[in-house]
């Protein structure tokens, strides 16, 4: 994550530093992109909306009907 936010505050300092700034803004990203933090993220990242995914799908499963408990009735 902190690759992420340096590589933001890179890219604005780079705006400002015209084309040789842009050259070092490229050669940043390419290693940010290629390094293992971001591969990290990125897979972290997909292994918990897989888990968000997989629990929508069993409360779908369970049915929409309202729990006893549930305050919220089903009128029709």
């Amino acid at each position: 994550m902190a690759a992420l936010v340096a590589f933001i505050i890179g890219y604005l300092l780079g705006i400002q530093s015209g084309k040789d700034g842009m050259e070092e803004l490229k050669e940043a990203w390419d290693t940010i992109s290629s390094s293992q933090e971001l591969k990290d993220l990125v897979s972290g990242g997909m292994a918990t909306l897989s888990d968000l995914v997989a629990q929508g799908r069993e409360r779908l499963a369970e049915g929409l009907a309202p729990q006893a408990h549930s305050p919220v009735r089903r009128v029709a």
